[in-house]
């Protein structure tokens, strides 16, 4: 199962495999054992939390509910016969290097775990003399190539990222820091960033504390639903006046509420536009090492509470576009299907301002506008926050006990029109679960 539009990613259920290549030049100097060592913690280490933060693979085994059980082999280290530098004037160094990789694997297959001919997670770690240069070649990034080895396989997403600054960054002393490789395998996935590539006030409007956001803790809700993983909503729709649900925490048992606007049905699917709640807890997940926090970001939420997030995840279809490819004209879609899913489908709104579209009409081909002030993944707070930039791991964000929501002070109304048509409270809460009445307004 991939998400929308996204045929090339990683498989996000079952056991795909992710292959490791640490790569060195000239001038840098082989990996000594103690690097390998480190970066074998980071991907596979089973008990790494202990010192650091999750591995990869037990973050994704325990944040999916046992969904994705990912298999990561590591490389022999490969050798540049060239400095960095001279490598990275090359026309197409990373393809080219990718390539040879699949070329000279003896079983091709063991990293191809949906049989597609591709394969499915590549990961290169660089050791590097050149400066890191945010948004340049030498940083930490996720993309894709097509390229194909002699044996047939293709080459698919992957990431790109330096040893010592996105591993070895002293954030748990002399144990490697898992966070940047987990968040870069998000993209693989094919989750967005949840953060605004955008200069602006506001970077963050999802509140920080979600692994596509600042690296912290968890997966959320909608992520989790675009990844096909074991959750499990409560769909509020409007039937019922006066009404309280109880959640376990989130982390280990998937619930969640799906709030719909009133009169809005739920198309059953993580494309349309609603309220995710769910229980934010500190133990039992992969929230524990986050809540101590970590030089590199602060600290995760500290205490336990009801998270909620507006998201506005409904698709659309290009009908025309610019002379430079942006969007001129479309309509959102209406139905879902699997035969939608390809080139002209996607996501409308966004975290990023510049690229969040909105169409003039809700049910008609209509012009399109960026700047859009619709956000794809929007944090509610508790004590009212709406700008959450320089303020991540609030603990007021969350709703604790006696905590309410209300068309007064928050959103009356989604970006479609529907209005939200519940108030809600939290009444109780302990380590077993937290409950929340609802009143129809």
């Amino acid at each position: 199962m991939g998400v929308f539009g996204s045929g090339s990613t990683c498989p996000s259920v079952g056991s795909p495999a992710v292959m490791v290549i640490p790569l060195y030049f000239t001038n840098t100097g082989d990996f000594s054992e103690e690097e390998l060592a480190n970066i074998e913690l980071a991907y596979k280490g089973e008990n790494l939390e202990d010192n650091a933060f999750y591995s990869l693979e037990k973050y994704y085994r325990l944040s999916s509910g046992g969904a994705l059980d990912m298999n990561c082999q590591i490389l022999d280290p490969v050798r540049i016969n060239m400095t960095d530098s001279a490598w990275a004037r090359q026309s197409s160094p990373i393809d080219d290097l990718i390539q040879d990789c699949i070329s000279n694997l003896d079983n091709p297959e063991d990293f191809d775990y949906d049989g597609d001919k591709r394969i499915d997670a590549i990961h290169i770690i660089y050791k590097t003399t050149q400066t890191l240069d945010w948004g340049g070649f030498w940083w930490h990034y996720t993309t894709y190539t097509n390229v194909r080895g002699s044996n047939g396989y293709q080459g698919g997403t992957y990431f790109f990222s330096n040893y010592e600054d996105g591993m070895m960054n002293r954030a748990y002393g002399n144990y490697p820091d898992s966070h940047t490789i987990i968040h870069e395998t998000g993209h693989a996935l094919g989750l967005n960033d949840y953060y605004s590539y955008d200069n602006n006030d506001n970077d963050c409007p999802a509140g920080c504390v979600d692994m596509m956001d600042y690296n912290y803790g968890d997966h959320c809700a909608y992520s989790k639903m675009l990844l096909g993983w074991n959750t499990t909503p409560y769909v509020i729709d409007g039937t019922s006046d006066d009404f309280q649900i109880t959640l376990k925490p989130y982390s280990t048992s998937g619930e969640f509420i799906l709030l719909k606007g009133e009169g809005d049905d739920w198309n059953g699917t993580p494309w349309d536009e609603y309220i995710t709640l769910s229980y934010y807890t500190v133990e039992g997940g992969v929230n524990d090492r986050d809540a101590e926090g970590y030089s590199q970001r602060g600290h995760a939420y500290r205490v336990d509470g009801l998270q909620a997030f507006h998201v506005d995840s409904r698709v659309y279809s290009v009908y025309s576009v610019t002379s430079s490819y942006l969007v001129s004209t479309g309509s959102y879609a209406t139905e879902i299907e699997e035969s939608m899913m390809g080139y002209y489908w996607g996501t409308a709104a966004s975290n990023t301002p510049s690229q969040s579209i909105e169409f003039e009409s809700q049910t008609e081909v209509s012009d399109a506008s960026y700047y859009s002030d619709n956000r794809l993944l929007s944090a509610i707070s508790a004590d009212g926050r709406t700008n959450f930039a320089y303020n991540p791991g609030r603990d007021s964000i969350l709703f604790g006990i006696g905590d309410t929501y209300s068309s007064s002070t928050g959103p009356s109304s989604f970006n479609e029109g529907y209005d939200l048509g519940y108030d809600f409270e939290v009444t109780s809460m302990n380590e077993e679960g937290i409950t929340i009445h609802f009143t129809a307004i």
